[in-house]
């Protein structure tokens, strides 16, 4: 599920961006319409029907049953991502500044979705040993790393963003293979409700946030250090929060208590 995100990274991405810059940016949007609309009829006719719900049964009914670290693990993902989403809404300005006056930016997000594609495939890999927090580590300290390369004026923007795909997505991985062990069968679409409401709330108060304000005399980041400053901490502090974090959401741990 999560490689098809960077598959998305790999084919979407580039083409609007190069459909944008070609024929000018209402057609980039007319584009994610049309793709919009094509996958509807496509989630129409392939998807099966999903069991109906008992009428009058209520989101707290459906997820009852699940044990009190349920709430962690719902929102791990989202928590996971909170240093990529830092850098989210800043990503198309920072990468001009990385790269040359005449780069386009369909070259990055190219290569920064096959990175994250790989970093997919090799961190489930890497999960069937059962390292999830080993694996949370090493792609947040490798997210932080990259960000230090960037501000230090080492890292050029197809670098940057590979990096910062193949880490955010190797995360993503760690948190996923922790949540999904939480639901039953027939809580999993309640489960992921509740999964995705987080998500999105994580989001919103990143975006919100605003770190693009700590204005640091950062040349090579283009005026956006403290945008890198605040996503790093944030990466660094996960990394040191990890094994609580994995610990409070893993269905394993809460069993034992």
């Amino acid at each position: 599920v999560i490689a098809a995100f960077s598959l998305v990274s790999v084919a979407g991405t580039p083409l609007v961006l190069w459909v944008a810059q070609v024929a000018g940016w209402r057609w980039g949007f007319g584009s994610i319409a049309l793709a919009c609309g094509a996958c509807l009829v496509a989630v129409q006719l392939l998807l099966p029907a999903s069991p109906v719900s008992q009428p009058g049964e209520s989101l707290a009914q459906r997820l009852q049953g699940l044990r009190a670290g349920a709430l962690a693990s719902a929102a791990l993902n989202g928590v996971s991502q909170l240093p990529a989403l830092l850098l989210i809404p800043l990503l198309a300005p920072l990468l001009l500044g990385l790269s040359p006056a005449d780069a386009s930016l369909s070259w990055p997000f190219l290569v920064g979705g096959v990175a994250g594609l790989v970093s997919a495939r090799l961190a489930g890999r890497w999960l069937l040993r059962g390292q999830a927090v080993r694996l949370w580590q090493a792609a947040l300290t490798l997210f932080a790393l990259n960000l230090a390369l960037t501000a230090a004026g080492v890292m050029p923007g197809v670098g940057f963003m590979a990096c910062f795909m193949a880490s955010t997505y190797a995360t993503l991985v760690a948190a996923s293979s922790v949540s999904a062990s939480w639901p039953q069968p027939a809580q999993r679409a309640s489960f992921s409700a509740l999964q995705g409401a987080l998500m999105h709330g994580v989001s919103s108060l990143a975006f919100l946030s605003g770190p693009q304000w700590l204005r640091l005399p950062v040349p090579a980041a283009g005026g956006y250090g403290g945008a890198l400053l605040a996503s790093g901490m944030a990466a660094l502090g996960l990394v040191w929060l990890g094994p609580r974090l994995l610990r409070a959401a893993s269905p394993q741990d809460q069993s034992r208590r």
